[in-house]
C-alpha cells in the first residue's frame, strides 16, 4: 500500500504488520512470495527467475593411514571435473588418531544428481585419486552429503543484473541472502 508493505498474511490467514520487512530465505522460496502487488512495486524482482542454485555436495574421508606429504591449507585440485577441493581436517581436531580426514567439496555436483550416492562416492574417489595417493583400500569410512535438497546459491556469468538489490523499490522491504548484490 502506498509503496510499503501494509501487513504480511501468514498460511493461517492471519495478519503480521510492522514497520520494517526482511526476506531472508533462499531465493527459491523468496521468489514464491512474490505476487501481483510486489511485481507492480518493483518489477525487477521477477529476475530472481532467473538465478540458479546447484548443490555443492561434501564427501568426507576417513584413511587408514595418515597422508603426511599434505598441505595443510585449502587445496583446489585443478581441472578437476567436479571442481574438487579439500582440507585434511585431521591437523586441526584432536583425537584423530594419526589417520586422515578428508573433507572435499564438490562445487560441480550437478553430473552427479542422478547418480547413486554410492556411485557419486565412486566417482568422485576415481577422481580424487588421479590427484592424491589414495586407492580404494585406503577408505576406512566416508559420508556423502549431496546437498541436493539444498543446493547452494551459484554465481553464474550474468546473473548481476538479476540479482536484487538489498533496498528493493518497495520502500520497507529489504532482501538478505547470497543471491542479493553485494561488493563480495
Amino acid at each position: 500500500r502506498e509503496g510499503a508493505v501494509a501487513a504480511v498474511t501468514l498460511r493461517d490467514g492471519s495478519e503480521v504488520s510492522g514497520d520494517v520487512y526482511a526476506l531472508c530465505t533462499p531465493f527459491e522460496v523468496t521468489r514464491t512470495w512474490l505476487d501481483d502487488s510486489i511485481y507492480e512495486a518493483d518489477p525487477e524482482l521477477g529476475n530472481m527467475h532467473f538465478l540458479e542454485a546447484q548443490p555443492m555436495a561434501a564427501l568426507h574421508l576417513t584413511l587408514r593411514r595418515e597422508l603426511p606429504e599434505l598441505p595443510r591449507e585449502h587445496v583446489f585440485l585443478h581441472g578437476s571435473h567436479y571442481a574438487l577441493s579439500f582440507i585434511d581436517v585431521q591437523r586441526f581436531w584432536n583425537g584423530l588418531d594419526g589417520k586422515a580426514q578428508l573433507s572435499f567439496i564438490s562445487s560441480n555436483y550437478g553430473p552427479l544428481n542422478e547418480v547413486s550416492e554410492e556411485g557419486a562416492k565412486n566417482m568422485l574417489l576415481k577422481e580424487i585419486a588421479e590427484y592424491l595417493p589414495i586407492a580404494p583400500d585406503d577408505d576406512e569410512h566416508w559420508q556423502l552429503n549431496s546437498n541436493l535438497e539444498d543446493p547452494l546459491f551459484i554465481n553464474t556469468i550474468g546473473a548481476w543484473p538479476n540479482r536484487p538489490r538489498s533496498n528493493s523499490k518497495i520502500k520497507n522491504l529489504y532482501l538478505a541472502g547470497d543471491f542479493v548484490k553485494n561488493d563480495i
